[in-house]
């Protein structure tokens, strides 16, 4: 009877152990596509974050290029008004009138860089404000100079334009104008310095992301 007993208890484990692979099996089988299922989350997750990221990066960046712009700008105007004033006195110094063939040219291009700074700077009130100033400055300041040369051109009244040069109107003209400029320069480089810091911050979180997607 004993011997009867037995195949069918062996038979009964086999089965019951098959079962238990089974389900080891499926539940390993579950486990592994949890995990693929969290690591593709994963990878969605990352790639998102990297596409926003450099997104964000490319605008930050066209702002660091921005304010070089205005600083450009800015640089542009100043040296057209120098060249204006250089070119008024070496003419009514010398006589000679090579010093004011490209005068126009000096004229036209502080204007346009004033009209440039415009749409550069309406982002900023202070920066409006202060271009407001140069630009009127600006103005005064070519109407003085020019007002040298022509009637030493039309009227050869060197005499007068020399008296003219003593007067100390121009020289505060432009010291103003150097003044309103640095100011200028001076916002712009402390927006610079804040805008390349959020390039460089954007740029370690791009990294960070790229190394976890690597390793996903």
């Amino acid at each position: 009877a004993c011997e009867y007993d037995t195949v069918p208890n062996t038979k009964n484990e086999q089965v019951i152990s098959e079962s238990t692979s089974a389900i080891d099996l499926k539940a390993q089988i579950r486990r592994i596509a949890i995990l693929h299922a969290l690591g593709a989350m994963l990878f969605i997750t990352a790639s998102g974050c990297i596409g926003y990221l450099l997104y964000r990066q490319a605008d930050q960046i066209g702002w660091v290029n921005h304010t070089y712009e205005v600083r450009d700008q800015i640089t542009d105007v100043l040296w057209a008004v120098k060249s204006v004033e250089s070119a008024s006195r070496g003419f009514v110094a010398s006589r000679d009138h090579i010093f004011v063939s490209d005068i126009h040219d000096y004229v036209t291009k502080a204007r346009k860089g004033l009209d440039n700074l415009v749409p550069l700077t309406e982002d900023n009130p202070s920066q409006v404000q202060n271009l407001a100033k140069l630009k009127s400055l600006v103005e005064e300041k070519i109407d003085f100079n020019t007002k040298l040369i022509v009637p030493s051109v039309e009227h050869q009244q060197f005499d007068t334009a020399r008296a003219q040069l003593k007067d100390l109107r121009g020289l505060e003209l432009m010291r103003e104008i150097q003044r309103v400029s640095a100011a200028m320069k001076s916002a712009e480089d402390t927006l610079l310095v804040h805008r390349q810091k959020q390039v460089h911050e954007t740029l370690l979180l791009v990294c960070s992301s790229s190394v976890v997607l690597i390793f996903v």
